[in-house]
């Protein structure tokens, strides 16, 4: 009987106190497969807390958690999905997922195109730029890594770029400029492009979205609840496949990187994509060969896309090349510069240029 009560107190204390659910000792299932029924072995799937792996009938059961918002999957390498993730519902019971064949690379490594920073509302010429280039070039996917930006900006993209009108997937990251009306500031962004955190795979690397920690708005998000679903998802990654992470900001300026206190480094992190700085710069990091890039021009956003935008190689060990893309460019010829473009190296504090001179 005294067991019994204890347990009493300690449960209602712990729904008193926002620590426990009932909900969260049920769980969620359902099954990803291929469009023509085939199931799906190995798919990540969480609901942004924990992570589960479909098995060789492409099932999962992963547990409904009182939080969670979305129940999505990493798109594994040689697929797209039209319905990645979904919204949860803590009555629903089941989550499927429809798989499609997609490989537009051809093999491994893969060639996707960087926008961030277009702070805009308004088409214009710059989007038919990036779709024409990205349709039928072997781009695997599209990523915007934030300030999309404010309601006027994300209500535009959330209509006018996304998979279905760009003809190939379209991924996007939360900036500061995106964390709007309160609390919790993620609310607008969710409602329009789903997780702020997530990951997919294409051309056998595997793609990290993680979140701005700050904003014009406070997030319900924390540094450490986005490692705590990080470390399990990379745990569902083979050792030596290479890691690439999305985020708003350049978080780290030295050779390790982390993100809430879990080091990736030893993950087989080779690149971290970028925006906010509005500058266009490339970086190594030291001897950790991890490379950091940002593709916003020094004009400062606003819609700057017509100018040009970045195509990002990453080959089957991770190597990264990037290619600028000048769409208002007609019926030129264009020079190679002998050596590298711009290179900072750390070790030295000293940039290194390359150019070539037209007359």
């Amino acid at each position: 009987m005294k067991r019994f009560l204890v347990f009493m107190v300690v449960f209602l204390l712990a729904v008193s106190c926002g620590s426990f659910s009932p909900i969260d000792s049920m769980n969620w299932s359902g099954q990803v497969l291929c469009a023509n029924g085939e199931p799906v072995a190995g798919v990540t799937v969480s609901n942004g807390v924990d992570v589960a792996v479909t098995d060789s009938e492409g099932t999962f059961r992963i547990r409904k958690r009182s939080a969670a918002r979305f129940v999505f999957i990493s798109v594994p390498s040689g697929y797209r999905a039209g319905n990645w993730y979904q919204t949860a519902d803590k009555k629903h019971d089941f989550y499927d997922f429809e798989l499609q064949k997609w490989s537009p690379s051809g093999g491994e490594g893969v060639s996707f195109v960087h926008l961030t920073d277009t702070e805009t509302s308004t088409a214009g010429e710059w989007l038919d730029n990036v779709r024409n280039y990205s349709r039928g070039s072997g781009t695997a996917f599209i990523i915007h890594t934030g300030d999309i930006c404010y309601k006027p900006g994300m209500d535009f993209h959330a209509e006018a770029m996304t998979t279905e009108k760009m003809g190939l997937p379209v991924f996007y990251a939360i900036g500061n400029h995106d964390l709007v009306d309160g609390y919790p500031g993620e609310a607008y962004y969710e409602d329009r492009f789903g997780p702020v955190f997530y990951s997919f795979n294409a051309g056998g690397i595997h793609f990290v979205v993680t979140p701005m920690l700050h904003g014009d708005a406070q997030p319900s998000y924390s540094a450490a609840g986005v490692a705590r679903w990080l470390k399990q998802d990379l745990a569902a990654v083979d050792q030596g496949t290479p890691v690439v992470f999305f985020n708003h900001d350049l978080m780290e300026w030295g050779d390790s990187f982390s993100f809430g206190g879990l080091e990736l480094n030893s993950r087989n992190l080779k690149g971290w994509a970028y925006g906010h700085w509005h500058i266009n710069y490339f970086r190594r990091h030291g001897e950790s060969g991890i490379v950091s890039w940002t593709t916003s021009p020094p004009k400062g956003g606003i819609d700057h896309s017509p100018g040009n935008f970045t195509i990002v190689n990453v080959d089957a060990a991770g190597e990264i090349r990037l290619e600028k893309r000048y769409p208002f460019l007609r019926e030129h010829v264009a020079l190679p510069a002998p050596g590298s473009a711009v290179i900072y190296d750390s070790d030295s504090d000293a940039i290194e240029l390359s150019y070539t001179a037209l007359r």
